[in-house]
């Protein structure tokens, strides 16, 4: 059934009608904690805990799964965008959480490729984020991004020296909901990712990752430079990229 849905049917489905249903649940939970937790037992109160941990993972997981269906449909914004004005935007906008980072940033060139500079900042901002939460622990996060220009392409990268992951689920990683660390010892619901492939995709690009566990990661975007999607007169293609 689900199949047959419009998006936009859909999305106020997950919005409205599902989420929130699970927002009366927590209410009502909240309601007994305040009203009965002090009678409780250890059990009670442990399978209260429990319960309303349920309800917050599934909200958690029903709100990743309508920022995927919107990254999906939301209309773009095209315009020629360079890759360098990108990246400083997202280092200045995450100055704070990269304090006690090592950043080293190489992007010298300034390719310019045809999308939407807001939806390429949020990929960005979720790379680097990344990179941070899988940082080695008791280390800061080591982290380099740079920009590599091929003739009819360029390939943004965000290196880390983090906690790595086996290489062989590196497609793993942008489906939705796969997780390779276990829940619990780091955050999210593993949607973040797969959000990320969305918008590469939309663009005409692609992300993939290389890593081995210890060794940090590697996640390469490439896109098709701007100039490579103009027309014989200079008048913008949409060759390779959604109408």
């Amino acid at each position: 059934m689900i199949s047959t849905l419009n998006p936009k049917t859909l999305n106020h489905l997950m919005s409205h009608d599902l989420r929130g249903k699970l927002h009366q649940l927590e209410a009502f939970l909240k309601l007994i904690e305040d009203s009965c937790g002090e009678a409780l037992d250890a059990e009670g109160a442990e399978l209260l805990e429990i319960s309303q941990g349920i309800v917050t993972l599934l909200d958690a997981r029903l709100l990743g799964l309508l920022t995927l269906l919107q990254t999906r449909e939301r209309a773009m914004e095209r315009a020629e965008v360079a890759l360098s004005d990108v990246t400083a935007a997202v280092l200045r906008a995450m100055r704070a959480q990269l304090d006690e980072a090592h950043v080293d940033v190489d992007v010298g060139a300034h390719p310019m490729v045809l999308g939407d500079r807001r939806m390429l900042e949020e990929l960005l901002t979720e790379l680097v984020s990344n990179a941070l939460q899988f940082k080695k622990p008791g280390a800061p996060a080591t982290i380099r991004i740079q920009l590599r220009q091929q003739p009819e392409q360029v390939t943004l990268q965000v290196i880390d020296r983090g906690i790595g992951f086996d290489g062989r689920y590196k497609e793993r990683i942008f489906k939705p909901y796969k997780r390779l660390h276990p829940e619990g010892t780091h955050s999210g619901v593993g949607m973040g990712l797969p959000v990320c492939a969305v918008i590469a995709e939309r663009h005409g690009g692609a992300l993939c990752a290389t890593s081995a566990p210890g060794e940090g990661a590697t996640f390469s975007l490439t896109l098709p430079l701007a100039s490579a999607r103009r027309g014989p007169h200079g008048e913008p293609s949409n060759t390779g990229q959604e109408p």
